[in-house]
């Protein structure tokens, strides 16, 4: 059997492309090959054939690599060989390597994290089970590791921060328990939202939220209240000078 192409190799290479788009193609279209092929200009590009094509053609050989290979660790490759031949080839996740399905799971993890209005239509039910199976041992972990009030603290003054803006931190002020009257005010006292916005210092905005920590970490929701601090935007943030 001849060599592969050179070109082919060097698509090979570059492992983590081609077996995502492997992968991927099988997710969309079933079990299929990847067809490496050049264009006009002598650039490269990847074309996924369904094993439907391939029963039309009825090419036997292919048929039967088709139903053999693994898609999670396992990928077809079609291509031209140097005498014009057509040749298919079943290419193993190489030692030390990253299979097929794991290079998709991460890389659409990604994906689906970073942009939920783009999130493919044909992701497998398995996906969305693993997805919040990592959620749940991310928020486990989270639960893990309790910070300290001086932790919190640090981390609502970082980078020169004041205090939330008025709508999250009355969203925060209304996540701590045990509020009471007392006389014509509030314990803890109310966030410095509203007309107090515009008449207090940084000082006092600063002070009045550290209150709100400190009786968060009174009352036993100092994690809940981090959480929710990690979880503000920047623009979330009432900055100093």
């Amino acid at each position: 059997m001849s060599a592969i192409p050179d070109y082919v190799d060097g698509v090979l290479k570059e492992w983590d492309a081609i077996a995502y788009f492997a992968y991927d193609g099988f997710e969309r279209e079933g079990r299929g090959t990847v067809a490496v092929e050049r264009d006009i200009s002598g650039s490269l590009q990847f074309i996924y054939l369904p094993a439907d094509f391939f029963q039309q053609q009825r090419d036997t050989e292919v048929i039967r690599l088709l139903e053999l290979y693994d898609p999670a660790t396992e990928f077809l490759v079609l291509f031209q060989d140097s005498d014009e031949a057509t040749r298919t080839l079943r290419i193993r996740t190489p030692d030390g390597g990253q299979n097929p399905k794991g290079i998709w799971f991460f890389r659409m993890l990604a994906i689906v994290t970073e942009r939920l209005d783009v999130v493919p239509d044909y992701l497998p039910e398995g996906f969305f089970r693993a997805l919040e199976g990592l959620k749940k041992a991310r928020k486990e972990e989270t639960r893990g590791s309790v910070p300290t009030l001086d932790h919190v603290l640090e981390e609502a003054k970082r980078d020169a921060r004041v205090c939330p803006q008025p709508l999250k931190w009355k969203e925060l002020w209304e996540m701590l328990p045990a509020k009471r009257r007392k006389g014509a005010g509030w314990e803890p006292p109310l966030p410095l939202i509203l007309a107090a916005w515009h008449e207090t210092p940084h000082l006092s905005k600063l002070i009045r939220l550290q209150e709100h920590i400190r009786w968060a970490d009174l009352h036993g929701v100092l994690p809940e209240v981090y959480d929710f601090l990690k979880s503000l935007n920047k623009d979330d943030w009432y900055y100093g000078d």
